[in-house]
C-alpha cells in the first residue's frame, strides 16, 4: 500500500523522537554536574540522567507490547507521545537532581511505549518483505538524521544553559499534532 508523504513523515518523525532521548541531554552533563556540585555523588547522579531512561525503556516495553494487543494502538501512541513530551521538558522546570531523575525515569517509561508502538505500527502498516525493508530504511534514516541533529542542537543549547536542551522535547507536541492528523488505526490482521 502506498501512503501519503504526510503520513510517512508523521510516522517516521516518531522514530526520530526516540533518538532524541539521550543525545539531546548528553552535552549538558558537565553543566548539570557544575550546577549541582554541592550534591553528594553528583557525578554518579548526573550520569543516571542518561542511563535511567534506558532502564525504564527496557522495563516498560514488554508492558506496552501487552497493552497493544488489548487496546487501540493509536490511542496508546498519542498518549505516550504526550507524556514523553511532558516528562521530557520537565527537566527545564525542576530544581532538584532527585526530581529530575524521577521524571527521567517516567520519560523512559513513555519512551518505551513510543518505541514499541511505532515498531508495531510500522509492522502493521507495511505488509510484505519489500515494503517492510523500505520502511526500515526510512526509519533508520530518520533515527540517524534526528540523532545527529539533536546531538548538535543539544551541544549548542547546553552552552547557553543546561536547562534549555530540555525544552527541545516540546517538539513532541508537534509530532503529536501531526500524528493525530495523519495516522490511523491499522486494520486487525
Amino acid at each position: 500500500m502506498k501512503y501519503s508523504k504526510n503520513f510517512e513523515f508523521s510516522l517516521f518523525c516518531i522514530t526520530a523522537l526516540t533518538t532524541l532521548g539521550a543525545t539531546l541531554i548528553a552535552p549538558s552533563l558537565p553543566n548539570i554536574q557544575a550546577h549541582f556540585s554541592s550534591t553528594p555523588h553528583i557525578t554518579f547522579l548526573s550520569r543516571l540522567i542518561l542511563t535511567l531512561p534506558a532502564l525504564f525503556v527496557m522495563i516498560s516495553s514488554p508492558i506496552a507490547g501487552f497493552l497493544l494487543t488489548k487496546y487501540k494502538r493509536i490511542k496508546i501512541l498519542l498518549c505516550s507521545i504526550l507524556l514523553w513530551s511532558v516528562f521530557g521538558i520537565s527537566g527545564y522546570f525542576l530544581s532538584s537532581i532527585e526530581w529530575i531523575l524521577v521524571f527521567r525515569a517516567l520519560f523512559g517509561v513513555a519512551s518505551g511505549f513510543v518505541m514499541t508502538c511505532v515498531s508495531v505500527l510500522i509492522s502493521e502498516y507495511y505488509l510484505g518483505e519489500k515494503n517492510r525493508e523500505r520502511a526500515l530504511v526510512k526509519q533508520n534514516f530518520f533515527s540517524a538524521f534526528g540523532g545527529a541533529i539533536f546531538l548538535i542542537l543539544g551541544g549548542v543549547l547546553s552552552d547557553m544553559d543546561w536547562r534549555i536542551p530540555f525544552l527541545v522535547y516540546s517538539l513532541g507536541f508537534v509530532v503529536l499534532f501531526l500524528s493525530s492528523r495523519n495516522l490511523f488505526e491499522p486494520k486487525a490482521l
